[in-house]
C-alpha cells in the first residue's frame, strides 16, 4: 500500500503520518516511508497510531502503548488498564453530556409548553 491510498482509506493527511513519524512513532519503517510503500506492519503502527490518537492519547502515551506492545513481556494487562483508564474518563464526559441534554431538553420541553406549543 502506497501512502496517497492509506490516506484515502483512513482518512488522515499526510502531515499527520509525518508528525508521527517525527515524533519518533515510525522508527524502522522510515524507509518505507521514504519509498512510499508501506509493508503490512507499517500499516498496522499507523492504524495503531491513529486509533489511540483518536481516542485522545498524547504522543508520549502512544509511544508508551507501542513500546509496551512490542515488548518481548507479556504486556497486555498494562495496556488494557491504559485504555480502561481512558475510556473510563470517556464514560464520564458521556455521563456530564448526558446531564447537559436532559437539562436542555427540560428547558426546551417548559418553552414549548408555556408557548402553546410553538418554536
Amino acid at each position: 500500500m502506497n501512502m496517497k491510498e492509506f490516506c484515502r482509506q483512513y482518512a488522515v493527511t499526510k502531515d499527520v503520518i509525518k508528525a508521527f513519524l517525527h515524533a519518533g512513532l515510525l522508527k524502522g519503517f522510515e524507509d518505507d516511508l521514504e519509498r512510499d510503500c508501506l509493508c503490512c506492519f507499517a500499516v498496522q503502527r499507523l492504524e495503531t497510531c491513529l486509533c489511540l490518537h483518536a481516542l485522545g492519547f498524547d504522543i508520549q502515551t502512544i509511544k508508551a502503548y507501542c513500546s509496551l506492545a512490542e515488548s518481548e513481556d507479556d504486556t497486555r494487562v498494562l495496556r488494557k488498564e491504559m485504555l480502561q483508564e481512558r475510556r473510563d474518563e470517556h464514560l464520564k464526559n458521556a455521563h456530564r453530556i448526558k446531564k447537559t441534554l436532559d437539562c436542555l431538553d427540560a428547558v426546551l420541553q417548559k418553552l414549548k409548553s408555556d408557548t402553546g406549543g410553538g418554536t
